[in-house]
Formats: C-alpha cells, sequence, structure tokens
C-alpha cells in the first residue's frame, strides 16, 4: 500500500470481524465494482488470477462474488493464466532470469505446477547457459579487483540468485574466468 492512501473497503466488518448480509442493491454493486476495479488493474498491467482474487479480498470483496468475476473475466478472455505464463517466460528470458528463478516467480503469482512445468518444457539448456554467459560477462568488469576465488564466490552467487543451476553456474563462471586470463596473457605479449 503506497503511503498515505487508505485501502477504501467495499464493505465494512461489524466488530466482531463478521460481515452483514447483503441486500440484492448491495450484491449487484458489489459484482459492478469488483468488474470494474479487475479491468481497470488489468488496463495497467496483466494480472494472474490468484492476484486479482488477492485484490479483491483486500476490498473485502465477497469469495462468491470474487470467483463470479473471475469468471466472467475468463470467459472473456481477459484473464488466461496460461498466456500470462507464456508472456511472463518471454520476458523474465529477456532479463537473462534462469529456469528456477522464472518458476518461483511464476508460482508466487498464482500460476499452477502444470502450466509453469509446461511453459518451461521448451527452455533449451543450450539457450539457458549461453543467458547465464551474457549476465556473468556484465558481471565481470565489476570484480577485476578481486581474487579469483571471491570472484567466482560472487559470480556464482549471482547466478544461482537469478534461478541458474550450480553446475551451469560454476561452469560459466570457470570459462569466463579462463577466458579473461588467456585475453591478458594474448595482450602482454
Amino acid at each position: 500500500m503506497a503511503y498515505g492512501k487508505k485501502v477504501k473497503l467495499w464493505r465494512e466488518p461489524n466488530e466482531d470481524g463478521t460481515f452483514d448480509e447483503l441486500t440484492e442493491k448491495q450484491i449487484q454493486r458489489i459484482k459492478d465494482r469488483a468488474m470494474n476495479y479487475c479491468m481497470w488493474s488489468l488496463g495497467n498491467a496483466s494480472k494472474t488470477r490468484k492476484q486479482l482474487a488477492d485484490k479483491m479480498r483486500e476490498k473485502n470483496c465477497p469469495d462468491d462474488i470474487a470467483e463470479y468475476t473471475l469468471n466472467r473475466l475468463e470467459e472473456m478472455h481477459l484473464v488466461n493464466d496460461n498466456d500470462y505464463a507464456e508472456s511472463f517466460v518471454r520476458s523474465r528470458q529477456y532479463a537473462r532470469k534462469g529456469k528456477r528463478k522464472i518458476a518461483q516467480d511464476l508460482r508466487q503469482r498464482g500460476i499452477s505446477s502444470d502450466i509453469i512445468e509446461t511453459v518451461l518444457e521448451d527452455t533449451d539448456e543450450e539457450d539457458e547457459t549461453e543467458r547465464a554467459r551474457e549476465l556473468i560477462e556484465k558481471k565481470l568488469p565489476g570484480t577485476r579487483h578481486l581474487d579469483r576465488q571471491k570472484r567466482v564466490n560472487r559470480l556464482v552467487s549471482n547466478l544461482v540468485r537469478n534461478g541458474y543451476g550450480m553446475g551451469v553456474a560454476f561452469s560459466v563462471v570457470n570459462e569466463a574466468l579462463d577466458n579473461e586470463h588467456l585475453e591478458e596473457d594474448e595482450d602482454d605479449e
């Protein structure tokens, strides 16, 4: 929640934390608000079903109305977790993130394991290794003042934080450091 903003709830709980029974007019008003709020939210950026459900829950939207709204949005093809996951994978791969980090981020956004597995199964190991190399090439110059072991530790931990496996991380880092050492030797001659 942003500083200085108060979340405007669609219905207020009683002192004991329960809610009063809603009239038909109130139900329709909350349905309209839920749909408008979701449409506005989707206009800013695509969202998963879980993200929208969480946003409506923050506003004290009844679960049955939230479910109705989410089903309507899916019928209208405005919410599709599979499409969201595919787009997310492409953007994160462009940002040089590894499979593990991408899967973790998708899980946090409420994407099911089946969908995650499906969208990541096309990821090629060679492409993943190449993205790791590109990331290391950007990070390598900033570690030149360190000894080799500290450089390896720092660069490997960076790759692991970005979702690459330990094996890939060590091989890419050692390869980059060896290549850098060879280039320095050639420059000295």
